[in-house]
């Protein structure tokens, strides 16, 4: 899942967008037009606008009830996150010389590093298959395993490999990002190692983020001991609570 289709799906950025949107009305309407002989017109462009962003608000509410696992009207810190919204898009664009450019800084320096700590982790905000793994044999020498991945840049295609072990085993990170941080990319995200484990070279913003306490970063290894050939196990990762393994 990309970034942008990681914050359609969380309910604090339709908060965050209703809020944005009734700030920029709040703003629009209180802003006085221009004295020149088009002072009519320009005020007439002021009420469009203030209803333009109303109805972009009414919108983003009613979004926010649909298209999220988690209505954003029952999220215990939607209410402030709109609030900030709203807030920061009056103080914008009332006063857009002192405050506009550095408002506009600070939104696009969350969405650019939050788009890169989660880019290669998917979002788990209801239980997530991260993998599925059918055994194909069952020898002494270890297992033989068909692999199929869900991953932001895998492609859907099965991948045959061999662990010298009985033992099922995957290797997951497990990056928790805090809810008021959600344009970071709040909630928890996974990113599926393989049976072997590969050790990925750490982004320097998620490495940044984890030293400076910001997130917190667990690799865990589910496993299961004994297992049978030609069936399929699901990896399952719950937004709280321990990975763990499913037949299917």
């Amino acid at each position: 899942m990309t970034y942008g289709g990681y914050l359609l799906r969380h309910p604090l950025f339709w908060s965050l967008l209703c809020g944005l949107a009734v700030g920029a009305a709040s703003a629009t309407a209180t802003r006085r037009p221009r004295s020149s002989r088009r002072s009519v017109p320009a005020a007439s462009r002021n009420w469009a606008m203030v209803w333009l962003a109303l109805s972009v608000a009414v919108v983003a509410a009613a979004a926010g009830m649909i298209a999220p696992a988690e209505p954003a009207i029952a999220h215990p810190i939607a209410p402030a996150v709109a609030a900030v919204g709203l807030s920061v898009a009056f103080s914008g664009l009332r006063f857009p010389r002192s405050a506009g450019v550095p408002v506009l800084l600070l939104l696009g320096s969350f969405a650019f590093f939050g788009a890169l700590l989660v880019r290669d982790f998917t979002p788990v905000r209801t239980q997530g298959v991260p993998a599925r793994v059918t055994v194909l044999a069952v020898r002494e020498s270890g297992l033989t395993l068909e692999v199929l991945r869900d991953a932001p840049d895998a492609v859907a295609q099965p991948a045959v490999v061999s662990v010298p072990d009985r033992v099922l085993r995957a290797e997951l990170d497990l990056l928790d990002v805090p809810d008021a941080l959600f344009l970071l990319g709040s909630g928890r995200f996974v990113r599926y190692l393989g049976p072997a484990g590969d050790a990925p070279v750490e982004a320097p913003i998620v490495q940044a983020a984890v030293d400076r306490g910001v997130v917190r970063l667990e690799r865990v290894r589910p496993e299961v001991s004994r297992v049978n050939v030609h069936r399929t196990y699901s990896l399952l990762v719950e937004p709280t609570g321990a990975p763990r393994f499913s037949v299917e």
